[in-house]
């Protein structure tokens, strides 16, 4: 005799059991969606909550001039960045610092000593925000939104097609073993 379709006298499903190999999948599911979709948030939020900060002081800021006092290049993935240091006068009349980036690459922008060079001593237009100068964008440092955004949703989309698919099976796999369990009508 099968043990489909068949509980224990606690009422739990039985090894070998659809219903129960439904609810394990149904679990198993869940655990990644879960995964997945906080995965997400924490990869893809905080970009964009910063982003959307960069982009409101850049539209609504105050706006000084700023002069590059110091320059490294960092390097990832085999792509070069330029950080830049920028220090700018607020209205208070006192001095802040601003970091700021720009993309670097020998083929178009010379060899790293010429271009940090070339850069110290240069201005650039510096946002904050007249209440805390110490948030500040310098201008062409904002980061696009698109990252972030891809994040959330590629893995949000990923979450919710797995969900989905899960849940489908276990749907199936449950009116399968009720037709097994009650026989044909």
């Amino acid at each position: 005799m099968s043990n489909q379709g068949r509980r224990t006298e606690a009422g739990e499903a039985m090894p070998g059991n659809p219903e129960a190999q439904g609810r394990r999948e149904a679990a198993y599911g869940a655990k990644l969606v879960g995964v997945l979709f906080l995965l997400g948030a924490f990869i893809g939020v905080p970009g964009l909550i910063s982003a959307l900060e960069d982009r409101q002081l850049v539209s609504g800021g105050t706006q000084a001039v700023g002069t590059v006092t110091d320059v490294d290049i960092k390097y990832s993935r085999g792509r070069g960045a330029a950080y830049k240091t920028v220090e700018f006068t607020a209205n208070d009349s006192k001095n802040y610092t601003a970091a700021g980036h720009q993309k670097y690459s020998t083929r178009y922008d010379g060899e790293e000593p010429d271009f940090i060079e070339g850069l110290i001593g240069n201005t650039n237009a510096v946002f904050y925000d007249p209440e805390n100068p110490d948030k500040n964008v310098v201008a062409g440092s904002v980061d696009s939104l698109a990252v972030p955004v891809f994040f959330i949703l590629m893995l949000g989309g990923l979450g919710s097609w797995l969900f989905f698919s899960v849940s489908k099976k276990i749907g199936s796999s449950q009116v399968s073993a009720s037709i097994e369990a009650d026989g044909p009508k």
